[in-house]
């Protein structure tokens, strides 16, 4: 079974207002030069964020030097990440 985040604990896990995890997944954050937007999918009132996308955002967020290496097929990080763009 995959797991899926709330906002609310996005936002206490990567020291960040949830209007910010909100921002991020409906406006999303500048990356070079366009805007790459948190995968999220709506249950509820509530915004869902899978881990999996959780990890490819960061992966992609994160400016080249200092950015964890990333397993594609297996979609999980080798470094610790520390938070959201």
């Amino acid at each position: 079974m995959r797991r899926y985040c709330e906002t609310d604990e996005l936002a206490v896990r990567f020291r960040r207002h949830t209007r910010t995890i909100r921002d991020r997944i409906q406006k999303g954050c500048p990356v070079n030069g366009r805007r790459l937007k948190l995968p999220a999918t709506r249950l509820g009132k509530k915004w869902q964020v899978r881990e999996d996308w959780l990890v490819l955002f960061e992966h992609e967020a994160r400016p080249p030097i200092g950015r964890p290496g990333l397993d594609r097929n297996r979609g999980v990080v080798s470094a610790g990440a520390r938070g959201i763009a």
